[in-house]
């Protein structure tokens, strides 16, 4: 992920070692080439849209289930409600005016206000982690989100059962196509 983005450097050795819990619920909705798609529907080969490289693909999706810390967000926030996991990357953008600043990947727990934007206790959850070749930045229900760390994609790929390919989208189909008629 080669890109001018700001992030806090204690979170990203965090995700380099392994130690933060983060996914997507398998009902939000990951905007992919053919539309959006909920997240528990993803698989292996499937592209999705990036902010970073346009386009990326799937290497593994891992389900996870585990003890999670959830972040709220109000309708307010981002004109729908929305949870994440605390520790997911969110990419915040810079304001309009004299207090405009460089873009930043910021953990989803550093945002809580206790107001709109609250951290729930740990409950069990079961997530699905979209691990690619490289990290991107990935559009997760209208909001821009970092998808996994590309560590697990070798021993999830040791343990990958033979599907039948998805291929990439052609120009004639998907959003693609649709938007060359327009």
């Amino acid at each position: 992920m080669d890109h001018n983005i700001n992030s806090n450097t204690e979170m990203q050795a965090r995700i380099a070692l392994g130690q933060t819990i983060t996914g997507f619920l398998p009902n939000q909705m990951v905007f992919t080439l053919d539309g959006p798609c909920p997240a528990a529907d993803l698989r292996a080969q499937q592209w999705l849209v990036s902010r970073d490289s346009g386009s990326c693909q799937i290497a593994a999706v891992e389900t996870v289930r585990s003890w999670v810390e959830c972040v709220d967000f109000t309708a307010d926030v981002f004109g729908q409600p929305l949870r994440l996991c605390a520790d997911q990357p969110i990419l915040i953008l810079p304001r309009k005016g004299p207090q405009k600043g460089a873009p930043a990947l910021i953990a989803a727990r550093d945002l809580v206000n206790g107001h709109d934007i609250v951290l729930q206790q740990a409950r069990p959850m079961v997530l699905q982690r979209i691990v690619m070749e490289e990290m991107h930045i990935l559009y997760v229900d209208g909001v821009e989100l970092l998808s996994a760390a590309p560590s697990t994609v070798h021993a999830l790929a040791a343990k990958a059962t033979p599907t039948c390919p998805i291929l990439p989208p052609t120009p004639e189909s998907g959003l693609a196509g649709q938007m060359a008629k327009k």
